[in-house]
């Protein structure tokens, strides 16, 4: 899960590589990054009721999945078109892709996308050739600004996949245990085993502490994450 500290710090070390002769002139380029970085990492109650439900939504399929039954060969194949997210939630929250770009950019490749453009000439009719001091661009910067302040709109949308997909498996499945005969259950995943997938290795609680979530957390998740 990329975190709010990570990707900061990280700017920070791109915007430190940055050329002498610029000086003084790129932190303003990197202003509208951090800011949207800053928005990124907050939340709302539309946030926070999509991700109760989306976790809702999981633990009920992840169990259909994980729970076997003596004649398992009459319950319907669940579908495994598996959407971004479902196997770790950290998949989806990626900044609308510009934290790994971030992350991992090499530093000399992002220092020589820095470019300088000349102001356009003044607006009186034959008017001044000049426009004063040149514009300072980064490509980079500019992308990624756009990406993260657009990304969450993206990863409600995903959030909503993933419960269509579920739903898409739970219904199905529901009517098998509905019309067949099943027998006993031969195989299942524990309470806190189901914990475990969730909220640990599908990163789920590492999502809620990032963005100061109010979802529920089962005890032996929070248990487990104190010192």
């Amino acid at each position: 899960m990329h975190t709010k500290t990570e990707i900061m710090e990280r700017l920070d070390e791109l915007n430190r590589a940055s050329p002498p002769e610029y000086e003084g002139k790129t932190e303003a380029l990197f202003e509208p990054v951090r800011a949207a970085v800053e928005t990124y990492f907050t939340s709302d109650g539309v946030f926070a009721h999509d991700a109760q439900y989306t976790i809702h939504q999981l633990a009920g399929d992840i169990m259909t999945r994980a729970t076997k039954y003596e004649h398992q060969e009459k319950m319907p194949d669940p579908p495994t078109n598996f959407p971004t997210g479902y196997e770790n939630i950290a998949d989806l929250f990626i900044g609308g892709s510009a934290f790994p770009e971030i992350v991992t950019i090499d530093v000399e490749t992002f220092v020589e996308a820095y470019y300088e453009e000349e102001p356009e000439a003044g607006g009186d009719e034959g008017g001044d050739e000049g426009g004063g001091e040149p514009i300072l661009h980064n490509p980079y910067l500019e992308k990624w600004a756009g990406q993260i302040a657009g990304a969450r709109e993206g990863e409600l949308a995903g959030l909503d996949a993933i419960c269509q997909f579920c739903d898409s498996g739970g219904y199905n499945a529901g009517l098998a245990m509905l019309f067949e005969e099943l027998g006993e259950v031969v195989e299942s995943l524990s309470v806190n085993g189901l914990a475990q997938r969730i909220y640990t290795e599908g990163e789920w609680y590492a999502l809620i502490t990032e963005f100061s979530l109010p979802v529920y957390v089962p005890t032996i998740i929070r248990e487990e994450a104190t010192p």
